[in-house]
């Protein structure tokens, strides 16, 4: 079954989603993608105390659908999140979305980000997950182990837990979901 992204984009054209820092959800990042004065190839700054992590990103959107773990809680139930009930529409499309591109994928989590730029970074969550991205942007493939994807409009699965992959940098407006457990 195909998927028309002309359906996804007339829902994301004028969305504000909530404007945070870009930082990857990251359970390491490896010293040899930090170069010199902790500047890394995206152009990201690391923080200094802690070369793991991500001090300094760019600004962009960027949101989580499905089950997640409550506010504060690093153990737990998982709940609806609220972006459920606030973008019920947006919702409803990105699951018809994956029912369209990979009906039989597995997913608990659903994460729209919009002009996101990540550093090199592994997830935090194990598994496959499966990336796709569109709008109207030039570059901005993926790497995933040094080796350039173009998921604009082709969906891509990739096991980030064990797979560093980052995004090139982009012109343009590029929105991008990737679902995961």
């Amino acid at each position: 079954m195909n998927y028309h992204f002309e359906d996804i984009e007339d829902l994301t054209y004028n969305l504000n989603l909530r404007q945070t820092r870009s930082r990857s959800n990251v359970s390491g990042i490896d010293n040899k993608y930090i170069g010199r004065k902790g500047i890394l190839p995206t152009g990201r700054y690391v923080n200094d105390y802690n070369k793991r992590s991500i001090d300094i990103g760019f600004l962009c959107q960027s949101i989580t659908f499905g089950k997640v773990r409550p506010l504060f809680s690093k153990k737990g139930t998982l709940v609806d999140s609220r972006f459920n009930r606030l973008y019920p529409e947006l919702y409803t499309e990105l699951k018809y979305m994956i029912y369209c591109l990979n009906p039989g994928f597995e997913y608990t989590n659903i994460c729209v980000n919009h002009n996101l730029i990540c550093a090199p970074h592994r997830d935090k969550n194990k598994g496959n997950s499966l990336i796709v991205a569109w709008g109207s942007y030039t570059n901005g493939e993926l790497v995933v182990e040094n080796k350039l994807y173009d998921i604009k409009y082709k969906p891509l699965i990739f096991d980030g837990s064990r797979l560093t992959h980052y995004t090139n940098q982009f012109e343009g407006d590029r929105w991008s979901a990737i679902f995961y457990k």
